[in-house]
């Protein structure tokens, strides 16, 4: 969630898609079999890619009806992400 989801533009939607997606795949945020996935670690990439907006909050989900800060991922589920599981408020 941003401060003013009114000033959120179509572009920028796609930007903080692109950059979980980054994200999700690479450096501090990777996603890896057994091993939690913490949304705090998408603020800093997530952050970058909006700077005019403030970051209210992010969340995490596996199923996108329950929402955490963290997420248990177990030794025999691979985590993914795709741009149309991403939801933006």
């Amino acid at each position: 969630m941003v401060d003013d989801p009114d000033l959120l533009s179509y572009q920028d939607s796609e930007a903080v898609k692109a950059a979980i997606i980054t994200g999700f795949a690479t450096g501090a945020a990777k996603a890896a079999i057994g091993q939690p996935v913490i949304a705090s670690k998408f603020v800093c990439p997530v952050a970058a890619a909006i700077p005019h907006l403030s970051i209210v909050s992010l969340r995490v989900s596996k199923d996108g009806k329950k929402w955490a800060d963290m997420l248990e991922i177990g030794v025999d589920e691979y985590p993914t992400v795709s741009i149309y599981q991403i939801k933006i408020s």
